[in-house]
């Protein structure tokens, strides 16, 4: 994903090792913190948090994980409003 490669090095290792630890084994167990389910929204349909700064954005077809986007917890609205399609 280009989205890493706007992240720093520690970031982008944390990111990596988060979503394969998260989103290999329960991508759709929703948890408080960390996976979301976005319910408005038609694509986009989850949001894991890494972190306290990092976003993840997903879709979940069958066995499939599509990772969307890593943006930073200041731009995930307005990418959700650029890119997310609501219900």
């Amino acid at each position: 994903l280009d989205d890493l490669k706007s992240l720093d090095a520690n970031r982008r290792a944390t990111v990596k090792n988060t979503v394969d630890e998260h989103l290999r084994h329960g991508p759709t167990i929703e948890s408080k913190s960390r996976i979301k389910r976005l319910r408005a929204m038609a694509h986009t349909q989850y949001r894991f948090r890494v972190g306290e700064h990092i976003r993840v954005f997903y879709d979940v077809a069958g066995d499939e994980v599509t990772i969307l986007s890593v943006v930073t917890k200041d731009k995930a609205n307005a990418w959700l409003g650029e890119f997310g399609v609501r219900s």
